[in-house]
């Protein structure tokens, strides 16, 4: 007989996947090299994995896209079952066992140990202890699967099956809802009609050999640690009526169906070379040119605009000639005033800033829409990479330091900031908002960020808008939306480094961002270390040892412990 144990964990979770394999490690050959994972698919971050399946979010009635709409996870639950199942097509396997990864791993192991006796006549058997309730443990057949994958490609075969047999004891509101959107159909092709479970359900008890045998339980954790649905966010079949016709009004409502549109933003100031260049690619983008718009915030003084009339007056040409861009001259408060005002023109779902000394991507546009599609998602980052066009490295300036001209490469794949390991923040030199989420926190902070025309390297302006969106959004950092940040030579030099640090450590203590307050040895490090500040830097660590002291006496001296 060929059979497997399909482990469907996600990537972000390795511990459970790392405990079953040193579980099954101790068992006979003949079960632990049957143990085989799957990538489970987290369709929190990118919903477009639906299409490369060939399949679309299409759910059957309103409890059901209720359930979708709330769950941003609930379509990568669905797909990472979907593919064990063609696993077990393409491999013609007799059976698997396919477990989620918050099981028990005991139970798993005990139950195997019995060496159960498998009925081949049964299609599935359902070994979790919520049976119908969830999908954390079974045994499907070939025959099984493939019936689940024709169901999945047709499913008007369920014409009989009642979406609204999935709530056992539906309360008053439910009734009511019911009762206002009676309509269903089943009448559909390669789309997800209901959540994992309620899609076996319906199936099974259409055509399949099955029985219950619950022997393996969920983690006591799994409950808490449960990403299906959005955080502050009741099930539906716990709300009360006014609440789930707001659900029903609301822009997260069969969200996946949504066309969002985009606001481009470039504040500029006395930085026309540049600029051209960022207008040239912001243009050239692989989204339709209806679904986004640009918008260049121009803050220069009209004195100093009459300076570089010339490379003026070639970018803002350049700008007319594109029918989507809108090309304003106001003077505000700095970045953070140019930002607010950009904030206030912007009438699209989505609004994203680049700096105008960036080159993006062609398909910034289209990969940034895509990760908002979760409507739980406020506010997404991208990668940022170093562009030496124009200015040579220097020796002494390591990686770590890139972070002080705005660069940002965190990781290859996209990541929650609340589930990153590592300290990560996202760069406002390419960062995007969902409109109402910084609309909600009343825009930019006007007392950071740069101010043209001064000296200042005040910064931290988006880092405290980000804090303030995430308190009810979720924040992501991706490496899919990228842009080339081209390096000012005039940057170059040690003396501007030590700068930015030092107006780093007063944004810090501006935004109660105090996390060296908790480090202790500081003054023994100043008294080791002193000496570095007074010669100039010769390879990269000593650089980097000046900024450190540097950052430490900055931080005593506003502490007023200097």
């Amino acid at each position: 007989m060929k059979f497997k144990v399909f482990f469907i964990n996600l990537e972000d979770n390795p511990q459970p996947w790392l405990k079953a394999q040193n579980l099954f490690s101790l068992l006979p050959d003949e079960i632990k090299n049957c143990l085989e994972r799957i990538d489970a698919i987290d369709t929190r971050k990118d919903l477009s994995v639906v299409d490369d399946f060939g399949l679309k979010i299409d759910p059957v009635g309103i409890f059901y896209k209720l359930y979708f709409s709330q769950s941003a996870g609930a379509a990568g639950c669905f797909l990472s079952h979907y593919s064990s199942w063609k696993k077990i097509i393409d491999e013609d396997l007799d059976f698997a066992l396919i477990v989620e990864d918050d099981i028990v791993i005991s139970d798993l192991v005990n139950y195997l140990m019995t060496n159960p006796d498998i009925d081949e006549s049964l299609d599935l058997i359902h070994l979790g202890a919520r049976e119908w309730d969830g999908l954390e443990a079974y045994i499907l057949n070939k025959t099984g699967a493939q019936k689940l994958i024709s169901f999945v490609k047709d499913s008007s075969k369920l014409k009989d099956c009642d979406p609204f047999s999935c709530v056992k004891t539906p309360t008053d509101a439910l009734n009511k809802i019911q009762s206002e959107y009676p309509d269903y159909s089943w009448d559909k092709q390669n789309s997800i009609t209901a959540p994992a479970d309620r899609f076996m359900m319906h199936v099974a008890e259409t055509c399949f050999n099955y029985k219950f045998f619950p022997c393996i339980d969920l983690c006591h954790l799994s409950e808490a640690q449960s990403s299906i649905y959005n955080e502050d966010s009741k099930p539906y079949y716990l709300k009360e009526h006014w609440g789930l016709i707001q659900d029903i009004n609301s822009p997260s409502f069969e969200y996946w169906n949504k066309d969002l549109t985009t606001s481009l933003c470039i504040c500029t100031y006395n930085n026309y070379d540049l600029l051209y260049k960022c207008l040239l690619s912001a243009a050239n983008q692989s989204a339709p040119s209806d679904e986004y718009e640009i918008i260049i915030l121009d803050n220069t003084p009209t004195e100093i605009i009459a300076e570089s009339k010339k490379e003026y007056d070639k970018v803002h040409n350049l700008s007319k000639t594109i029918k989507n861009c809108r090309y304003i001259n106001m003077l505000t408060d700095g970045l953070s005033g140019a930002r607010n005002a950009c904030i206030e023109e912007s009438k699209s779902d989505l609004i994203y800033f680049v700096d105008d000394d960036t080159i993006v991507d062609s398909d910034l546009i289209r990969n940034m829409v895509k990760k908002f599609k979760n409507p739980s998602i406020g506010v997404v980052g991208g990668k940022i990479i170093p562009d030496w066009q124009i200015a040579e490295r220097p020796e002494w300036l390591s990686d770590d330091q890139l972070e002080q001209l705005s660069m940002a490469d965190f990781s290859e794949r996209d990541v929650f900031l609340h589930e990153y390991d590592k300290p990560i923040w996202l760069v406002g030199a390419n960062i995007c908002f969902r409109l109402q989420a910084i609309k909600e926190i009343g825009g930019f902070g006007i007392h950071l960020g740069r101010k043209g025309g001064t000296g200042t390297l005040l910064s931290g302006e988006e880092g405290l808008a980000v804090d303030e969106v995430r308190k009810k959004y979720s924040a992501l950092y991706t490496p899919d939306c990228t842009v080339n940040h081209i390096v000012d030579p005039n940057r170059l030099n040690q003396s501007w480094f030590v700068k930015r640090v030092a107006w780093q450590a007063v944004s810090n203590a501006l935004t109660g961002d105090l996390w060296m307050k908790g480090v202790k040895g500081l003054e023994e490090i100043l008294k080791d270390n002193m000496n570095c500040l007074f010669a100039e830097s010769k390879n990269q660590s000593e650089f980097d040892l000046k900024l450190k002291i540097i950052s430490i006496i900055c931080f005593l001296l506003l502490e007023g412990e200097l």
